[in-house]
């Protein structure tokens, strides 16, 4: 039986009891942005010494600095913020974890139920704030003092815990709390003082109410007589929301002899025996020709929907295939509408036992003379490089990479054009790419929370837009100076490039204005403002000392890089029409 305790120590005491079963199962990383409702949620992760706490003001590059710790983990990350539109700042995290498929708890406190809808000082309906994109929501509802209602609240973090990390994504928690929010000083330190020797408290992680994925996939009949009559399979993998083992894409790709098209965030390319890897594909398999010639009769999926306009057009073109997916994703992850069978399980192992091989004789060799002729044509492209350019970035940046670091890709063009002009890089890189929603905020914070989670590390490649979307990430430098290296290459091409590909590029009069949007941010201010490393690179003779220079110090290094936007747009389009 627990004593009678005050209203101020019942809330905590209440804080404390959820945090710590978070912590018995398997927490270790909670972003909290300061505010007054939560202070029970934030002195109860302050006690709770399992768990790494990291502290960041802006709730909207909180969530994405969580986001980045629970990719880099491949566990759920916790944020703590206050009532209001604080919480609301993290939808845009919410969103991204459910279509990426990213485990994240978020702990809202809210007013109670007497201060909502009466015009109370930040109060908003945080009900379903998310609406249905977590993938569980709970109102935890008011503090009760009896040990049935702690029994509840000692499930519900089990519940919250294991539904965010076996079905992968997005949980929501909202905690009503009124005043006093804190016990007295004294009932704070004694009851972290008992806790810390109370043996009962700290004990293993009860039984996962949800069961865990299963470790192998069983063929169907189906599966295997389609496997087994195909010639000419393809395997392709796509995004990858975590590092999750992809060891049987190997497996199979050698079994099958099959070409595999790796884009760079699945994680596969250092895995996949060279002369079944296929690079390039974003180039040749936009032509129709080519693709024409190069159809297969099955298709193999891995991962989330593919980045690349060349796999688009593919998957496309062959509708009449047999498509497999292999998903470890809720969400469907079929733009194309291609899929025939689609597997919601991550197989770590595939029985190839049960398999018989059909093989064509010259279907690898042909994927192999287009990627070879891919290979020769960029290298040419780049053989009397002058001007600086988005493509000359990738290309020699990559050749100047540690052999295992981290890889975060913006959208828009960096996410494609990290293949198309670097791929394959040498190494064992780890990538990370927001390809759920594709939206271009947050990325900083997600870089810089998996830097922090992964403690390797890492450059981020994004444009100027992008970059001034998230600059108050920068406040989080702190997590990194004197520990791990994040260099952020800023490709500064004046505005939003990608959007010359549409045909609203033709229309000059709008298109610079309220298209490409170029701004006047001064990188190099922001960079004193902050404390943070910075360079300033013009050409392309400076780029690699530059690089090396910023990679050797620790916290966040900036470096500027000033392309040719028509010159970049022109060596993509050479590439595009290499057919």
């Amino acid at each position: 039986m627990r004593k009678k305790l005050q209203d101020g120590e019942l809330t905590f005491q209440w804080a404390l009891d959820f945090i710590t079963e978070l912590a018995n199962h398997g927490l270790k990383h909670i972003v909290i942005s300061p505010g007054s409702r939560s202070t029970p949620l934030t002195l109860a992760a302050a006690a709770e010494s399992r768990i790494e706490k990291h502290v960041v003001l802006d709730e909207r590059s909180a969530g994405f600095l969580a986001l980045g710790i629970a990719k880099a983990t491949g566990n759920p990350a916790a944020l703590i913020c206050t009532s209001g539109t604080a919480a609301a700042n993290y939808f845009p995290a919410v969103i991204e974890a459910k279509m990426s498929g990213t485990p994240l708890l978020i702990l809202t406190a809210d007013r109670p139920p007497q201060l909502r809808a009466i015009g109370a000082s930040q109060a908003i309906d945080q009900i379903k704030l998310y609406g249905d994109y977590p993938l569980m929501f709970f109102e935890v509802g008011e503090p009760q003092a009896d040990q049935e209602d702690f029994d509840r609240l000692h499930l519900l973090a089990a519940q919250a815990y294991f539904t965010s990390k076996n079905e992968n994504g997005p949980v929501h928690l909202n905690f009503a709390f009124r005043k006093p929010l804190e016990p007295s000083a004294e009932y704070l330190q004694s009851a972290i003082d008992s806790r810390n020797s109370d043996k009962e408290s700290v004990k293993p992680p009860a039984l996962a109410v949800h069961k865990e994925r299963h470790n192998s996939f069983q063929f169907t009949d189906i599966i295997v007589n389609i496997i087994s009559n195909a010639a000419r399979p393809v395997i392709i993998a796509g995004p990858s929301a975590t590092t999750q083992s992809y060891r049987c894409v190997v497996e199979l790709s050698e079994y099958l002899s099959a070409p595999v098209i790796a884009e760079s965030p699945s994680q596969l390319i250092p895995l996949i025996e060279k002369d079944h890897l296929v690079f390039g594909q974003d180039a040749f398999l936009r032509n129709r020709e080519i693709r024409e010639e190069l159809k297969p009769d099955l298709i193999i999926r891995f991962g989330d929907q593919p980045i690349g306009k060349g796999l688009e057009l593919y998957l496309k073109h062959h509708k009449d295939v047999y498509h497999i997916l292999f998903s470890t994703n809720t969400d469907w992850q079929d733009a194309t509408l291609s899929v025939n069978y689609r597997i919601p399980v991550n197989p770590e192992k595939i029985h190839l036992e049960a398999i018989s091989l059909n093989p064509s004789p010259d279907w690898l060799s042909k994927w192999q003379q287009y990627r070879n002729r891919f290979a020769g044509f960029r290298n040419h492209l780049f053989k009397d490089g002058a001007k600086l350019t988005d493509g000359l970035i990738f290309h020699t940046i990559g050749q100047a990479l540690s052999d295992s670091s981290n890889i975060f890709l913006s959208n828009s063009f960096p996410v494609r054009d990290l293949d198309l002009f670097a791929a394959p890089l040498r190494g064992n890189h780890a990538y990370f790419v927001n390809r759920g929603a594709s939206g271009i905020d947050g990325i900083i914070s997600n870089a810089i929370g998996a830097t922090i989670a992964s403690q390797k590390p890492g450059v981020l490649f994004i444009g100027d837009l992008a970059f001034s979307h998230d600059s108050n990430a920068l406040l989080s430098n702190k997590f990194l100076y004197g520990k791990q290296t994040l260099v952020i290459v800023v490709i500064n091409n004046h505005g939003g490039n990608i959007f010359r590909m549409l045909p609203v590029y033709q229309h000059k009069k709008y298109f610079e204005t309220y298209f490409e949007t170029s701004q006047e941010v001064s990188i190099p201010d922001l960079a004193r403002a902050y404390h943070i490393g910075y360079r300033r690179v013009q050409f392309l003779s400076n780029l690699a000392a530059s690089f090396k220079d910023l990679s050797s110090q620790s916290g966040i290094q900036i470096l500027e890089c000033i392309t040719d936007a028509d010159q970049s747009m022109a060596q993509r389009e050479a590439l595009w029409n290499i057919g």
